[in-house]
């Protein structure tokens, strides 16, 4: 396993604590619920027509940003 990410695992060996596992599966569910939230906010800005430098540097243009963005998560939307 990789050093960068024992500081996500207990190893102290007591009965009650999380496995590797799911220690890491619990920080990659965070990394994904991350992206889904940067990506709902940069909808918002767009929506509202304040989106920054910055963000259109990284996602493109509003049309690049939907259509390669957006809509591909949208799609994996449960419920």
């Amino acid at each position: 396993m990789s050093k960068d990410l024992s500081i996500f695992v207990d190893e102290s060996g007591d009965p009650g604590s999380e496995s590797k596992c799911h220690t890491i599966t619990r920080y990659r569910f965070s990394q994904v619920a991350d992206y889904i939230c940067t990506l709902e906010l940069e909808a918002l800005k767009h929506g509202e027509g304040v989106e920054g430098r910055t963000s259109t540097l990284f996602f493109g243009t509003k049309r690049q940003f939907e259509r390669n963005y957006l809509k591909k998560i949208r799609k994996k939307r449960m419920g």
